[in-house]
């Protein structure tokens, strides 16, 4: 399945991953979310970001949400 999000916090850290993708750790207030981003995207630790994202998943739980 595919979803789209919106992903907003600010970035503390930049790592690469074992298969050489570079990605950036978002504390949103209440979780850190890892973003795998172009190994030329201007995002840089201290930043203050709001990412349009794509989630991939294979499997998923879904709920119903009333804010």
């Amino acid at each position: 399945m595919v979803f789209y999000t919106r992903i907003k916090g600010k970035v503390i850290d930049e790592k690469v991953s074992s298969k050489g993708k570079r990605y950036i750790k978002v504390y949103n207030g209440n979780n850190l979310i890892n973003v795998f981003v172009e190994k030329d995207s201007v995002y840089n630790v201290g930043d203050e970001v709001d990412i349009n994202c794509v989630l991939y998943t294979n499997d998923v739980y879904i709920s119903e949400y009333n804010g």
